[in-house]
C-alpha cells in the first residue's frame, strides 16, 4: 500500500467522489470547465479571456507507474492515454480559438533536470516539447510535489540544447514550509507570468 498506508486506487476513487461528484465543490461549473470524460473528471479545461487553463492528472512517484502491480499499471495506462488525448484536443482548441497563453496544472514534478528521466514522465515531456513547436504563445506549467518554490524555464529544446524561454514552470512551496503563490497572467507582457510568494508558515516552527 502507498499514500500513507491507503490503497492509491481507493484514495483516487474517494477524491473523485468528494471533489468532482458535485461540480459546485471546486466551482468548475461556474468556470465553464470541460472534463475529459466522466471517467476522468479531474482532467479538464476552462477558458478565461484568451488564456486556456488545462488540468492534467500526473502524480509524484514516477506518475504512479508500478510494473509490479497490475492494478497500478492498468490505472496508469488509462490515465496516461486520457492525459495525452486531452492535451492534444486542448491544443487544437487553443489554435482554433486564437488562445494567446496556456496554463497547465498538475501535481507531479516531472523532474526536468533528469532529461527524459523516469519512465512515468517521458511521454508527457515528449508531448510538451511537441506542443512548444505547435503553439507560439507562452506556456505556464504549475505543479507541486517536491515542496520547493521554483520559477524557472526548465524544459530544454532538443534542437537547440537551450531552454524554451516561452515555457515557465512554477512549483508551489510545501511542507514543512507552507505558503502560496499569486500568479498574474498577461500574455501581452514580455514576462507573461508574474509570481509573488505569499508569506509562508513553517510547520516545524509551530510544533
Amino acid at each position: 500500500k502507498g499514500a500513507g498506508g491507503w490503497d492509491p486506487q481507493e484514495r483516487l476513487a474517494r477524491l473523485r467522489e468528494v471533489f468532482f461528484g458535485d461540480p459546485s465543490v471546486l466551482r468548475l461549473a461556474a468556470l465553464g470547465a470541460k472534463p475529459a470524460s466522466d471517467r476522468f473528471p479531474e482532467i479538464y479545461s476552462f477558458l478565461v479571456g484568451d488564456v486556456l487553463f488545462v488540468a492534467l492528472h500526473l502524480v509524484g512517484g514516477n506518475n504512479g507507474l508500478d510494473v509490479d502491480r497490475p492494478s497500478s499499471m492498468a490505472e496508469f495506462t488509462g490515465r496516461e492515454a486520457a492525459n495525452q488525448a486531452f492535451l492534444t484536443r486542448s491544443l487544437a482548441f487553443a489554435k482554433r480559438q486564437g488562445v494567446r497563453a496556456l496554463v497547465l496544472m498538475m501535481q507531479a514534478d516531472p523532474l526536468f533536470e533528469s532529461g527524459r528521466g523516469p519512465d512515468g514522465f517521458r511521454s508527457f515531456k515528449d508531448q510538451l516539447i511537441s506542443l512548444m513547436s505547435q503553439f507560439s504563445g507562452p506556456v505556464l506549467l504549475l505543479h507541486g510535489d517536491t515542496h520547493v518554490y521554483r520559477h524557472d524555464h526548465p524544459l530544454l529544446d532538443p534542437m537547440r540544447g537551450t531552454p524554451f524561454e516561452r515555457l515557465t514552470r512554477v512549483e508551489v512551496p510545501g511542507s514543512p514550509t507552507v505558503g502560496g503563490v499569486w500568479i498574474t497572467v498577461d500574455p501581452g507582457r514580455q514576462e507573461p507570468f508574474a509570481t509573488s510568494r505569499v508569506d509562508a508558515v513553517s510547520l516545524d516552527a509551530q510544533e
